[in-house]
């Protein structure tokens, strides 16, 4: 899949690069991400909290992809938003 990977040596600390899938644990599902932003803290803060070649992102909306996951819920869920609230630190 394509993301924006931290890259010190790039504009910004960004580039666009092919990185491996995610792979769910049982615990968790997976969603095609569809929409991200890309905050002024993700940028200003970028060498400081991710290493080179980790994906950033606090905020993302999308499909889910392996609704089997959800149990319960996955009658309930057709759209998914992603907000990350705290610090991975």
């Amino acid at each position: 899949m394509r993301a924006l990977v931290h890259d010190p040596a790039a504009p910004r600390g960004l580039r666009l690069a092919e990185v491996p899938g995610p792979v769910p644990t049982a615990s968790q599902a997976l969603v095609g991400i569809k929409a991200v932003s890309i905050n002024f803290g993700e940028v200003a803060y970028l060498a400081e909290r991710r290493e080179p070649g980790e994906v950033p992102g606090w905020d993302a909306a999308g499909l889910p992809s392996k609704v089997e996951l959800l149990g319960d819920l996955t009658a309930a869920v057709d759209r998914v938003e992603y907000v990350l609230l705290g610090s991975r630190d």
